[in-house]
């Protein structure tokens, strides 16, 4: 028994860097293996498949891995918030985590509040989000773990972000990706660099925001991942608009206000009126309707982001 639970526990590390072809067979042969004889290492394995299996872009095979660890004990969250938040149900996901949280204790309660964090700001709970952040921070201090100060560094950028204050969004998220760089987590570091490109975007350096992008989408083609992150890529956008000004334009041609878009897209609602101000000088229009029928007609509207991406 004690040799299978060390080999779910390699294989969940071996996770983090990838190999994920080798692992999700590996884990779920070990982890059946285990439910006979400890339950609990086999829940936790159960609940990596499932996570295995949502990053990859299988949310029914990764629903029933879940399934199976909450059978064993073990409450799949966040895991099963995320993919409700990915199917566009945020408001259930809120619901599920929020519950989730109240039955944890402190060290446990760490790993739901990154995402906790996220789904905050999608569903424009600011205050929640701060309070989440706040308290991902102390844990962080009293616990001195690099891993949980990544947690709350990148949960810092998110709600900077957020704030419209890309410059400071950007030094946390940094913060993130260098534990993650040093761990090898790469998954992990994928999706910090789509929210590092989104500041650098609100900052005006378009280029720069592209490399991240692209640099994003190739640890997800190599992991095999579904690259569910990302979201605003522009290459070759019509009227010489930038990623970022397509998110904001299609949310708008999808009948979404200023305060939707700003909540959709993690960033301020002044930000949202700056990029539509120099949407209109590109594509040469005298109002949000006029902008809305350009991107219906230009193909721009179909790009609408997914709140729950």
């Amino acid at each position: 028994m004690y040799s299978g639970v060390c080999r779910v526990h390699r294989l969940e590390l071996l996770s983090i860097e990838g190999g994920w072809d080798e692992v999700e067979p590996r884990i779920a042969q070990e982890s059946e293996q285990l439910a006979v004889r400890n339950v609990w290492a086999a829940g936790e394995g159960f609940y990596q498949l499932g996570e295995l299996r949502r990053l990859r872009g299988d949310p029914g095979g990764a629903l029933a891995a879940y399934d199976r660890a909450e059978a064993l004990g073990i409450d799949p969250q966040p895991g099963r918030a995320l993919l409700d938040f990915a199917a566009g149900r945020a408001e259930q996901a809120w619901s599920a985590l929020a519950s989730a949280l109240q039955s944890r204790h402190r060290i446990a309660r760490a790993r739901l509040l990154p995402t906790g964090v996220e789904i905050a700001l999608a569903t424009g709970r600011a205050a929640q989000a701060d309070s989440l952040t706040e308290e991902l921070d102390r844990i962080a201090d009293q616990c001195a773990s690099p891993g949980f100060e990544a947690w709350a560094a990148q949960a810092r950028g998110m709600v900077l972000l957020s704030r419209g204050r890309p410059a400071a969004a950007l030094e946390s998220l940094e913060t993130a990706a260098r534990f993650y760089r040093s761990i090898r987590a790469r998954h992990e570091l994928g999706r910090v660099l789509v929210w590092q490109s989104r500041a650098l975007e609100d900052l005006g350096h378009g280029e720069a925001a592209q490399r991240n992008v692209a640099a994003a989408e190739a640890i997800f083609r190599e992991l095999g991942a579904a690259p569910v992150a990302v979201r605003h890529r522009a290459a070759g956008a019509p009227g010489g608009l930038t990623a970022r000004e397509v998110e904001v334009l299609a949310a708008v041609a999808a009948g979404s206000s200023n305060r939707d878009v700003a909540a959709q897209l993690f960033i301020s609602e002044k930000t949202v009126g700056r990029h539509l101000a120099n949407i209109f000088v590109k594509i040469g229009v005298p109002s949000r309707t006029a902008a809305a029928a350009w991107a219906h007609d230009h193909g721009v509207a179909r790009l609408a982001p997914n709140p729950g991406r």
